[in-house]
């Protein structure tokens, strides 16, 4: 199936495609998926946007502003899959999606926050480690400027990240986390 909206240079391509009511399009917007594209009733889908992968699940009432990318060095994985939940706020983000990313409700990924489903550079066939595993976010979770989410990590519900952090590990009670590596503050 194809969307497109030449004015807006916007460009859909995926198996199946689902368009809630009332969603708004900025321009230059460039989707291209095996599987499955899905935007919810009232969400926005912000300027200079790039999805890539297998499907691609944006809930209802979802607010991007622009610069979003999905997809990178893995986004050919049978495994690449983006899912996030109603009510959330992101912003000019960098998801890679080699192993599945899933999101919960009323989710905040403030400006240049990145999260990694994969991660190698030396040749695993000479022994350097890689790893490759997907990302799991509750709901209610606040994600702070520029920060850093690794792959294998599940946050809790109602955790706050705060800014320039880096997520190494699964944070699994509510509460705020800091630093480089993330810490429990309170």
């Amino acid at each position: 199936m194809k969307y497109e909206n030449n004015e807006k240079n916007i460009s859909i391509i995926a198996n199946e495609i689902e368009i809630g009511e009332n969603v708004s399009f900025g321009k230059n917007i460039h989707v291209r998926l095996k599987g499955r594209f899905s935007i919810g009733n009232y969400s926005r889908l912000g300027n200079n946007t790039e999805i890539l992968g297998n499907n691609a699940v944006f809930g209802g009432h979802l607010f991007h502003s622009s610069g979003l990318k999905i997809g990178g060095g893995g986004r050919q994985h049978p495994n690449a899959d983006f899912k996030i939940g109603d009510r959330c706020t992101i912003h000019n983000n960098f998801i890679n999606v080699c192993e599945p990313v899933v999101i919960g409700d009323d989710v905040g990924l403030s400006p240049e926050t990145s999260i990694l489903t994969h991660g190698y550079w030396m040749s695993v066939l000479e022994g350097y480690p890689a790893s490759f595993n997907g990302v799991k976010i509750g709901n209610g979770v606040i994600v702070g400027y520029r920060s850093l989410i690794m792959m294998g990590v599940q946050i809790a519900d109602f955790c706050v990240v705060g800014a320039q952090s880096c997520v190494t590990k699964s944070l699994l009670q509510k509460g705020v986390y800091a630093g480089v590596p993330a810490k429990f503050i309170k």
